[in-house]
């Protein structure tokens, strides 16, 4: 980093190098000065609303209509249908991965899917991951 970049974190109250972090310090924080960012085009799923290949989280309060969204815009994706709004560009059927925390697959997930008229074959629903215990047996659960 340069002399003029150190003496900014420094005003800002933070280090640029510090020690391991140990049981009796506060947490270590990662980051950059934006300025160092060069800005890349986004490609959209969605044009304004989703980004193509990112991480999209669906949050609102109960019974608002989340999962209805969400199943549409999965069925939308594995058929190649196109969005609700914006160019109605045609795109290739492409796959999905549904993180669904509070419904099970078989009564609710699947009659949902098939009614909004989603592809089953390209959607993948994690269900959890696997982690090493200290001995490193794997063990599965909610990820």
């Amino acid at each position: 980093m340069t002399g003029k970049t150190d003496e900014l974190l420094a005003a800002m109250g933070i280090g640029t190098t510090a020690a391991p972090p140990t049981s009796t310090t506060a947490p270590l924080y990662a980051g950059r000065l934006l300025s160092t960012v060069e800005p890349e085009h986004v490609q959209w799923l969605w044009q304004d609303w989703l980004p193509l290949g990112a991480l999209t989280v669906l949050d609102g309060i109960p019974g608002a209509g989340k999962s209805t969204i969400m199943y549409d815009l999965a069925a939308r994706v594995s058929t190649g249908r196109p969005m609700p709004t914006g160019p109605q560009d045609h795109r290739s059927p492409a796959g999905v991965v549904l993180l669904t925390a509070e419904d099970p697959l078989a009564p609710v997930v699947r009659p949902r899917l098939d009614a909004a008229g989603a592809d089953p074959a390209r959607v993948f629903a994690l269900q959890g991951a696997a982690r090493p215990t200290d001995t490193g047996e794997m063990v599965y659960g909610p990820s």
